[in-house]
């Protein structure tokens, strides 16, 4: 069975290759997230700075900022794996 991020478990609901594509793009996913998040934080553009606040202060964020909201696709498929098999 594949892993997908290098600390995930082997999924348990791999059961076709219908998922292959989905899964080829969240793999492509979790390897570039430490490197795309790393580059986030060295953006030093205070016009990205900016709209960022203001996007983190609106109700529909949730007061979560932009780098909550790209480790959910990371944290989503091991979490779904970990309550199957619990």
């Amino acid at each position: 069975m594949p892993t997908l991020c290098p600390d995930s478990r082997p999924l348990v609901w791999w059961h076709s290759l219908e998922q292959a594509p989905f899964l080829k793009s969240y793999t492509t996913y979790c390897m570039q997230f430490e490197a795309s998040n790393d580059l986030l934080s060295k953006l030093s553009n205070t016009k990205l700075k900016r709209f960022l606040k203001k996007q983190h202060a609106l109700p529909e964020t949730r007061s979560l900022g932009l780098e909550s909201y790209l480790i959910m696709p990371v944290q989503r498929i091991p979490r779904y794996n970990q309550s199957r098999l619990q």
